[in-house]
C-alpha cells in the first residue's frame, strides 16, 4: 500500500510541477510577444503627440511610442521622484508638466539631477525657457505602481514612486495617463541634467522558472522510481 501511495505522490506532484512549469513557457511567449510589439511601435517614426493623443487610445498602446511635442512647461508643479542612483551617483529624476497647444497636459521626464542627499534639489538652476519643443518616448508602465501622495500637497512634491497612474493622481488638472521620456536636449542647463535610460525589455524571469519546475517534476518521478524499486525489492526479500 505504501509502496502505491508514494508512486502515487510522485506522479501527481511530477504532473503538477509540469503543469506550472508550461504555465511559465506560455508566459515567457506572452512576455516575448508583447515586447516585440513594443520594438515595432518603437521602430515606428515620430508623430505629433497631439495627434496621437486626440485618438483617445488606451495608455497600454501609446507604450514605448516616439513623439514630438510642442508646449509650454508648468513649473509651479514639479514632481521630484527620489531616490534614483544614475552611474553610481545620488540623484533624483524631475518630471514637469508641458501643457500643449490644445490645452492637453503631459507629464514630461526632463532628466536626471545630481542630490547630494538623492532626495532634495535645487530645482532654480533646472529651470529652461517655458516654451519647449522636444522628442521623447511615452511610457505607461514607468515603475511599480502607487506610493504617491495624496492630492492637494503643496509642490514641489517628493516621491518614491515612478507610476504614471499614481503621478498623474497629484495635479489639480487633468493629464494624460502616461510619462513622457524626453529624448533631446535640454535647453539651457545642459550639465544639470543627464538623460534617463530607457530600460532595456527583458523577459523576464519565466524561462528560469519554468526550468525549476520541470526539473521539480523529473526529482519527482525519479524518486517515485526509486520508491518503487526499493520498495518492491524489499517485498521480494520478505
Amino acid at each position: 500500500m505504501l509502496r502505491w501511495l508514494g508512486v502515487a505522490i510522485a506522479l501527481g506532484g511530477a504532473a503538477l510541477f509540469s503543469r506550472l512549469g508550461i504555465w511559465q513557457v506560455h508566459r515567457l511567449r506572452e512576455r516575448r510577444a508583447f515586447n516585440a510589439g513594443l520594438e515595432a511601435r518603437a521602430a515606428l517614426p515620430p508623430i505629433s503627440l497631439d495627434s496621437l493623443l486626440t485618438l483617445g487610445l488606451p495608455p497600454d498602446s501609446l507604450e514605448h511610442r516616439h513623439v514630438l511635442a510642442h508646449g509650454t512647461f508648468d513649473y509651479a508643479h514639479q514632481v521630484i521622484a527620489w531616490p534614483r542612483s544614475l552611474q553610481g551617483s545620488p540623484g533624483v529624476y524631475v518630471f514637469t508638466p508641458l501643457r500643449l497647444a490644445d490645452g492637453r497636459n503631459i507629464l514630461v521626464l526632463r532628466g536626471w539631477a545630481f542630490s547630494p542627499d538623492a532626495h532634495t534639489v535645487d530645482l532654480t538652476p533646472l529651470t529652461e525657457p517655458d516654451t519647449a519643443t522636444l522628442h521623447g518616448v511615452l511610457l505607461a508602465r514607468f515603475g511599480a505602481p502607487g506610493g504617491a501622495l495624496a492630492p492637494g500637497a503643496k509642490f514641489p512634491i517628493y516621491v518614491r514612486t515612478m507610476d504614471p497612474a499614481a503621478l498623474v493622481a497629484l495635479f489639480p488638472y487633468p493629464i494624460a495617463d502616461a510619462v513622457l521620456l524626453r529624448q533631446s536636449p535640454p535647453v539651457g542647463t545642459p550639465d544639470r541634467f543627464l538623460d534617463v535610460p530607457l530600460e532595456p525589455l527583458s523577459a523576464g524571469p519565466n524561462l528560469s522558472y519554468a526550468i525549476q519546475w520541470f526539473s521539480f517534476a523529473l526529482i519527482a518521478l525519479v524518486g517515485g522510481g526509486i520508491l518503487w524499486v526499493k520498495t518492491g525489492d524489499g517485498r521480494r526479500k520478505t
